[in-house]
């Protein structure tokens, strides 16, 4: 139960932070902003790492299986840590985007929160990895909560936050990415390849 209770205070300090920009109606940075992100994201990790000091109710799982989803959680969280506090000021940085602007590179191109994504696979895994009922409601609660937190961002506080914010949204897709288009040069060679 502490590790539930500490992921809802985790997420309520996150949409505390985002709601502020409502009531404020203002730009980044606002101050305080940084620590309540700190707070909610530590106790969110705090959360999920609980579980793993005791013992689990997939005991009866293959050893091997359990490996695996460790490792897939270790890479959805390391891919959420990507997307969500390195990819943005690493491309802000590096392409020189002005302030006040979206980040629309990388992940960012082919969805507008693949944070999402990393989050799910990473709760997954560990959920499957723990087993047992409060496993599986941490994961549709903490999964919940953050559809909750991206739907406020999305539709509320970004384009707040962003001058752009608007024409990202006409041409990226909210959730499911959109793939990777081949140049018609490549499916050029793919076909006379075919035909050999």
């Amino acid at each position: 139960m502490v590790s539930i209770a500490s992921i809802i205070i985790g997420f309520m300090a996150l949409l505390g932070a985002e709601l502020r920009y409502l009531w404020k109606n203002a730009r980044l940075p606002l101050k305080g902003h940084r620590f309540l992100q700190t707070f909610g994201y530590a106790l969110i990790a705090l959360g999920f790492a609980i579980p793993l000091i005791g013992p689990t109710s997939a005991q009866g799982l293959p050893e091997v299986v359990r490996a695996m989803l460790l490792i897939l959680a270790l890479l959805g969280g390391t891919l959420l840590a990507w997307t969500t506090f390195l990819e943005i000021p690493t491309g802000l940085a590096k392409f020189r985007i002005a302030p006040g602007h979206v980040y629309t590179l990388g992940s960012y191109s082919r969805c507008r929160h693949p944070g999402f994504w990393w989050f799910l696979l990473f709760s997954a895994s560990l959920t499957a990895w723990e087993g047992g009922k409060l496993g599986f409601a941490r994961f549709f609660m903490a999964n919940a909560l953050n559809l909750l937190l991206i739907l406020l961002q999305d539709k509320y506080t970004f384009p707040l936050q962003f001058v752009n914010y608007r024409e990202y949204t006409a041409a990226v897709p909210f959730l499911i990415p959109r793939l990777p288009r081949v140049r018609k040069h490549e499916r050029r060679k793919k076909a006379n390849r075919a035909r050999r």
